[in-house]
């Protein structure tokens, strides 16, 4: 059988509808239980996560799930899982119209979570403009069993000299966007890390994070000034030992 990928957009109308409401819950549960059996992804998208618009049994048996900017943890949890606000994976910090095309994803690799920014992908025949095609066939060719892209290598990580190089010349920087911007830069060493990671290596620095207009922000001169705190801490510990 061929892949078959069927979206449902603004499901919620769907599930919610008052005659046939719960039998397209009941069909949809039956189908999501044996669609990756028969090459069928099935895709439900809504701007309203609960239990009513998303059936429990559904988002039980989804093994991927993606959050763009959501404004409480219940809507957090109703498309990322059950607990994945308090554990750090929320994607309640994105900022409607500024985070255009970030989402928080559970499900897509190995790791706990991921922070995604997508690009739009443009083709314009009229105007000479294709950038699908080679998408699609750089796709196609590892799928066929080409050579996979070359993974970057890294030194080992140094989390402070890092977050710094991610804030360049900002004076500060969102919380998420660090943790963004340090998967970025190695995502082997940061590609798991929540907002707990990043928050544990400020407060050890003793340089943590603060709120700035009701969002947790990292302060670029506090970086400097921990790495300067804890060279200087190195340099005392060498003189102590060689006296």
């Amino acid at each position: 059988m061929r892949p078959k990928i069927v979206v449902f957009d603004e499901c919620q109308e769907l599930f919610l509808h008052k005659l046939y409401g719960k039998e397209a819950a009941e069909l949809a549960e039956k189908v999501i239980k044996k669609a990756r059996k028969c090459g069928i992804t099935l895709v439900f998208v809504t701007p309203s996560p609960n239990a009513g618009s998303i059936p429990k049994e559904l988002t039980r048996n989804t093994s991927h799930n993606v959050a763009f900017a959501v404004g409480d943890y219940i809507a957090n949890d109703g498309l990322l899982g059950t607990g994945k606000h308090k554990a750090g994976i929320t994607a309640t910090t994105l900022i409607p119209g500024e985070d255009v095309g970030t989402e928080v994803t559970v499900g897509f690799n190995a790791k706990p979570f991921e922070v995604i920014r997508c690009h739009y992908v443009a083709r314009d025949p009229e105007k000479g403009i294709d950038e699908v095609t080679p998408v699609v066939e750089r796709a196609m060719g590892v799928h066929d069993g080409g050579p996979a892209p070359a993974e970057p290598s890294f030194t080992p990580a140094d989390p402070l000299v890092d977050i710094l190089t991610v804030l360049e010349n900002a004076p500060r920087m969102r919380t998420q966007d660090v943790v963004r911007g340090l998967s970025d830069l190695n995502p082997e060493a940061y590609g798991d890390w929540s907002f707990g990671n990043l928050r544990r290596v400020l407060d050890e620095s003793g340089h943590g994070e603060y709120k700035m207009g009701g969002r947790q922000h990292v302060s670029r001169q506090r970086i400097v000034d921990a790495i300067a705190d804890r060279d200087d801490d190195g340099d005392d510990e060498a003189e102590f030992d060689a006296s």
